[in-house]
């Protein structure tokens, strides 16, 4: 039986005794991996009932008691601001709240240039379609990037302003990094280095990391028993 930790730091410890190395194997022959689904740019997302149409791909206020009901809708994206010895990096953040599938990009300034490349990465990363977004109302999230959703027609919905309590589950991602990863991390706060280190954390969190959300199972887990369902 899992022994369910009862903090935050009980929670993450056991799982984070080892280096996120990047010599550690990323795909084994006993790892099954859900299958990747990407779009391109100019494919569109898939459609859910309730979740908007072609005419919703302008920003919408976020209604209250909105959820994803399936992975892709309603992916919550924040950045935070990391401060070293004079140094500074911003690290944007996706979090599907159905499955907990994250992903990660740093930069050096959080714009709405920035947000709108880290938007298509983000297509690229997910194994499943992107269908709908939710995030605050930061200046990140304006101008360029409402451009790209429209673009890409791309629901995008915005928070009303101070309710961080609505994207809670990039909020907990954020919580769980500056604990597994950030407090760790004892390299240069330059991008190269500190995405490549990233690019470890994230695999960690996807694929080896239990999530008490998903019965203590990984992302990859729950998306690969969701795919077989």
């Amino acid at each position: 039986p899992v022994n369910q930790p009862q903090s935050l730091e009980q929670e993450t410890r056991p799982w984070t005794l080892n280096p996120f190395a990047s010599d550690h194997t990323r795909a084994s022959g006993s790892m099954s991996m859900y299958p990747r689904r990407r779009l391109s740019a100019t494919a569109g997302c898939r459609r859910t009932s309730g979740y908007g149409s072609p005419a919703a791909a302008r920003p919408a206020r976020w209604k209250y008691g909105a959820k994803a009901r399936t992975p892709g809708e309603l992916v919550q994206i924040d950045h935070m601001t990391h401060v070293r010895d004079g140094d500074t990096v911003k690290e944007f953040r996706a979090v599907c709240p159905v499955s907990k599938f994250m992903v990660t990009r740093v930069c050096t300034r959080a714009t709405a240039n920035h947000a709108q490349r880290f938007l298509r990465e983000l297509l690229d990363a997910l194994p499943f379609p992107l269908v709908s977004i939710q995030v605050d109302g930061g200046s990140e999230f304006m101008a360029g990037f409402e451009q790209a959703c429209q673009a890409l027609d791309l629901p995008l919905y915005v928070l009303p302003p101070k309710c961080p309590q609505y994207n809670g589950c990039v909020e907990r991602a954020n919580r769980s990094a500056r604990i597994e990863f950030w407090n760790r991390y004892d390299g240069p706060l330059d991008v190269g280095p500190v995405q490549a280190a990233l690019a470890d954390y994230a695999f960690f969190y996807n694929y080896e990391r239990p999530h008490a959300a998903l019965d203590y199972r990984t992302p990859n887990e729950y998306l690969v028993t969701l795919e077989a369902a």
